[in-house]
């Protein structure tokens, strides 16, 4: 699907709702649901783990449980 057809299809839904946003949730809901870093790069297409890394938000909850292991 082309950027021009993903951008038309979503403002036929909202006024506010970009594939960007899409593209920016769909990685950082999955890194929360645990797959990796390297496995969200090879779905979004990126070519570097850097630009992956950007959508990491771990929240304060999941740090605290992990603090809590230690």
């Amino acid at each position: 699907m082309s950027r021009i057809t993903a951008y038309a299809i979503c403002q036929m839904y909202s006024d506010v709702i970009t594939p960007h946003q899409l593209r920016h949730f769909f990685a950082s809901h999955a890194l929360e649901s645990g797959f990796t870093v390297a496995e969200v790069a090879a779905m979004c297409g990126h070519g570097s783990l850097n630009t992956t890394r950007r959508y990491l938000h771990p929240s304060r909850e999941a740090l605290k449980a992990k603090m809590d292991n230690l």
